[in-house]
């Protein structure tokens, strides 16, 4: 049987596809707002993103209160791999790229 205890000792928390977008843009140091435009939704639907996710992780005995927490669990599911592409990807988005010169 699945308790929050064997939870807390590594079995990864399900976040959805959503959810797993703006945890890793926001723990990786945005503000919401703009995480909120990375991901192309309202500052409020970001938090309630977040709050799902956090709660997600407290529902496993998991505390995820803070950006630290978060992470750290996020680390332990071995997710922030995909947060160094996810932040390059935005950095890459939101820098103009210039036009090539014809040779």
């Amino acid at each position: 049987m699945t308790t929050p205890e064997n939870d807390a000792a590594g079995t990864p928390v399900r976040l959805s596809t959503r959810e797993l977008a703006i945890v890793l843009v926001w723990s990786g140091g945005a503000t919401v707002d703009q995480t909120s435009v990375a991901v192309g939704l309202s500052p409020e639907l970001v938090t309630t993103y977040l709050d799902s996710a956090r709660a997600k992780y407290e529902a496993a005995g998991r505390r995820a209160a803070s950006r630290g927490e978060l992470r750290e669990q996020l680390t332990r599911d071995g997710l922030v791999g995909y947060l160094a592409v996810a932040l390059t990807l935005l950095v890459a988005l939101e820098t103009p790229s210039e036009p090539q010169a014809r040779s």
